[in-house]
């Protein structure tokens, strides 16, 4: 039931995980709706954009290639890659192991009308920092993708097409996904939002569809790049 106390079961779920924390219970509210707006914005946003643009491999090579040379092409792109989604990403992934990680998100379950929510919420942020460092090591910042002339298409469908790789891929669009809609999710809860109960089930409906839109536009983009026959 939304706004119940949390069940000791629950309790014992995350017993162990939390630490006695250095804020008050205000500040580390006003810190949860800090780390939950930027789920949305800029992370979120920037999350939506990536999958819509890698969702132009369906295109074929030179649609995405063309599109990734616009991309690269746009000025002061490194700055805006590094203080628009870098410096948020870090800032979103520092507060949500610090706000997990503190006392009171014992008696935070409340937010979530599952205990399982709370938990895959940590793991897919787990799995994400991981997965972020791979994937800019892989990509941003090899030699191969920084060539003006680069064929992106081809250098992505040779990445994928290990299948170990493309498992991880696969498993991050699925946590990115759920990571997001679990944070819309949770703004729904009674005391986050100024919101009536109706529009609270807008708000659940709402994540339940982003998860599914994103999963479905991720996983589609990557196997364009693997079944695409390279021109």
């Amino acid at each position: 039931m939304a706004g119940a106390q949390p069940r000791r079961d629950d309790r014992v779920a995350l017993k162990g995980l939390t630490t006695e924390s250095p804020v008050t219970a205000p500040v580390y509210r006003r810190l949860r709706r800090l780390h939950a707006l930027m789920a949305i914005v800029p992370v979120g946003a920037f999350l939506v954009a990536h999958f819509t643009i890698n969702a132009i491999a369906v295109q074929g090579p030179e649609a995405f290639n063309r599109a990734a040379q616009r991309l690269s092409s746009l000025p002061g792109l490194g700055w805006i890659e590094f203080f628009l989604i870098g410096v948020p990403l870090a800032v979103h992934g520092a507060l949500g192991a610090f706000l997990a990680n503190a006392e009171q998100a014992l008696s935070d379950l409340h937010r979530y009308p599952s205990r399982w929510m709370p938990l895959i919420q940590r793991a897919t942020g787990g799995y994400l920092a991981v997965f972020v460092v791979f994937h800019v090591w892989s990509t941003r910042l090899a030699p191969a993708f920084n060539d003006p002339r680069a064929d992106w298409f081809g250098l992505m469908r040779n990445q994928l097409q290990n299948p170990a790789i493309f498992s991880f891929y696969a498993l991050a669009v699925v946590a990115a996904s759920a990571h997001m809609a679990l944070g819309v999710m949770a703004l729904a809860a009674p005391g986050e939002t100024p919101l009536r109960p109706p529009d609270r089930a807008r708000l659940w409906g709402l994540g339940i569809a982003a998860f599914a839109l994103l999963v479905t536009v991720g996983l589609g983009a990557m196997i364009a790049f693997v079944v695409e026959t390279a021109p």
